[in-house]
């Protein structure tokens, strides 16, 4: 059910994308960029989601320099677009239906994302739809995921043995490092700044050192005097492992005991007090607490794995015309 609900909201953010994110236009270039099993792919649809699917891969058509890149792209974008066909028609072909209250919830979960009709209506416009023709892009795709949902689900269960390898062969990703809570005050003074501006940042540190010495609250000093961006927390930098941090920054918080504060501590960011919170020694989960990600995360490999396959087969088994002169 878990990983339905994943599915099915992964396709609602990829249908609004389709919408489009602004009033940039598509090329409405006409005629066919490929069929599946005879039915039409439109070479407009196929510049719309080519747009949509630079923008999920974080690319600029005026920043590719090599044409190839820009084809090759092109080929993934369509063979989303055939794949998609080849499950909504496994879907209608094997009967998944989709009802109109799925479909309602589906489309309305969209709209949301608008500020009202008006602009709703406007996308739609400028991805080539019209409220009926989007409902129905919008059913048929909610068929296919459906449809493969059904077709990759049933895989073999994960057995002790195939969890414990996991667990052998990725044992650094169950190790946790010694950390140390820390909070820092922070006066800075680069090393190149100038002698009388490092002699008036010492003595402002030194000033402060006088005053925790007297009972002042490291905190409060934190919040009132540090240069850190951590000032407005009072100075609590977290959980810190070793390597985080510059090398005398960090030599001086692990030589500390807990609730101990240091001398004054140079650095190349100027001179810093550490107080250290506690400290959390190295551990390493167990198999027995790990094992119930493991098993959920090869599961999940598996169905994915699976899924890839009954599209493989479902492609195998169309006839696929690419008209779309791409190569």
């Amino acid at each position: 059910m878990h990983g339905r609900r994943r599915l099915l909201n992964g396709l609602l953010l990829a249908l609004t994308a389709a919408l489009g994110a602004g009033p940039v236009a598509a090329q409405n270039i006409p005629g066919a960029a490929a069929r599946v099993n005879g039915v039409e792919i439109s070479n407009f649809r196929l510049e719309r989601h080519f747009e949509d699917y630079l923008k999920n891969q974080r690319r600029n058509v005026s920043s590719m320099i090599h044409p190839r890149v820009y084809k090759k792209l092109k080929r993934e974008a369509l063979d989303q677009l055939i794949e998609r066909d080849v499950l909504w028609q496994a879907a209608k072909a094997g009967s998944v239906a989709v009802d109109d209250a799925e479909l309602q919830a589906a489309l309305a979960q969209m709209q949301a994302q608008l500020k009202d009709r008006a602009a709703w209506s406007r996308r739609l416009a400028h991805a080539g739809f019209d409220e009926r023709s989007f409902a129905e892009y919008v059913r048929q795709d909610l068929m296919g995921a459906k449809y493969l949902l059904r077709s990759s689900s049933d895989v073999a269960p994960v057995s002790d043995d195939e969890v414990a390898a996991f667990y052998r062969a990725n044992l650094h990703r169950y190790q946790q490092p010694e950390t140390v809570r820390a909070r820092h005050i922070l006066i800075k003074a680069t090393p190149g700044a100038a002698s009388d501006v490092r002699a008036a940042a010492r003595e402002r540190i030194d000033a402060l050192v006088l005053q925790l010495r007297a009972g002042a609250d490291f905190a409060d000093l934190a919040r009132r005097y540090s240069e850190d961006n951590s000032a407005a927390a009072g100075g609590d930098l977290g959980e810190v492992p070793r390597g985080r941090t510059v090398k005398p920054f960090e030599e001086a918080l692990f030589a500390l005991q807990p609730g101990q504060v240091s001398d004054v501590v140079p650095t190349q960011f100027g001179f810093h007090l550490i107080r250290q919170e506690g400290l959390t020694p190295a551990s390493t989960r167990s198999l027995e607490e790990a094992a119930e990600s493991i098993r959920a995360r090869l599961l999940a490999d598996k169905r994915t794995a699976a899924a890839r396959e009954v599209v493989a087969r479902l492609k195998s088994e169309a006839r696929i015309e690419r008209i779309a002169q791409i190569d």
